[in-house]
């Protein structure tokens, strides 16, 4: 839903004299309602990245009516160099914490990536797979796959550097730097209720410790005992295969982001999770 509505303020005055000038007496203003929360004004003066594979960025919203977030929407510069080959991932969060354990990640969708819209100051709006019903305080961001400055818009007309925070190595940290991140959620009408069953693909459960890792990950895999492993690439590419093991050495690996998937043999059933080399 969106709307658009003029504000009128004219002033009169008792006197007895004739106001001869008479285009001084009013103020407009049009204030438009739109169905996104933004905290820029829509002009990036300046861009903002993070020059670290798995680096991540945040942005804060409170909402005081619950609602449903069915996109997000990215204003990606296009200074510099193109990205549109680069991979990143839309993420929402409805708490983050300079303690790692305290984040509550509640959304993700991978293998994204940027596009730059042919218009000024345009926004790419990237629809999620399935909407999310949130409410309260949340968070919409990126995490970046490569180590490149992913350049989102940056409004420094618009100071809201308490709403903006980053993350390069698994602490989440508020930004210093006055202005507002170019990222918007979009929200809309709750969806209708549906009798389907939401279905899952595993009946088990994986956890790989610690994330970001530089040597030794731990893997815990619950509900199967034999089962087969296998890292590979953002690509695709297999680098690493084994069985029935509780961890394994990465250190070889560059950094980046990775992908660990646990097959369990007997219902060729899968789970893949996803790993921070540091």
């Amino acid at each position: 839903d969106s709307a658009i509505v003029l504000i009128n303020c004219k002033a009169t005055t008792q006197s007895s004299f004739t106001d001869i000038n008479r285009l001084n007496d009013s103020a407009f203003r049009i204030q438009r309602f739109f169905n996104y929360y933004a905290h820029d004004d829509g002009s990036a003066e300046k861009a903002y990245g993070l020059n670290q594979a798995g680096a991540r960025l945040a942005v804060h919203f409170q909402l005081n009516v619950a609602d449903t977030l069915r996109a997000v929407q990215y204003h990606f510069a296009h200074i510099d160099q193109d990205l549109s080959d680069k991979l990143f991932s839309l993420m929402v969060w409805d708490s983050i914490s300079s303690n790692p354990s305290s984040e509550h990640l509640i959304y993700e969708q991978d293998f994204l990536r940027p596009d730059y819209v042919d218009s000024i100051n345009g926004f790419a709006t990237y629809i999620l797979d399935t909407p999310k019903a949130i409410s309260g305080n949340f968070y919409v961001g990126m995490l970046q796959s490569y180590a490149n400055f992913y350049n989102i818009g940056f409004d420094k007309n618009t100071d809201s550097h308490t709403s903006n925070y980053f993350n390069v190595n698994g602490v989440w940290n508020q930004s210093t730097l006055p202005g507002s991140l170019m990222i918007r959620p979009v929200v809309g009408a709750k969806l209708p209720f549906t009798a389907i069953r939401e279905l899952k693909s595993e009946n088990f459960s994986v956890t790989c410790y610690p994330n970001p890792v530089s040597d030794l990950l731990n893997i815990r895999i619950q509900n199967i005992t034999n089962y087969q492993v296998q890292v590979s690439d953002l690509m695709g590419r297999q680098l690493i295969r084994f069985e029935n093991q509780q961890s394994v050495n990465v250190s070889s690996l560059t950094q980046g982001i990775y992908f660990l998937t646990v097959t369990d043999p007997k219902t060729e059933k899968r789970f893949t999770t996803r790993f921070i080399k540091m």
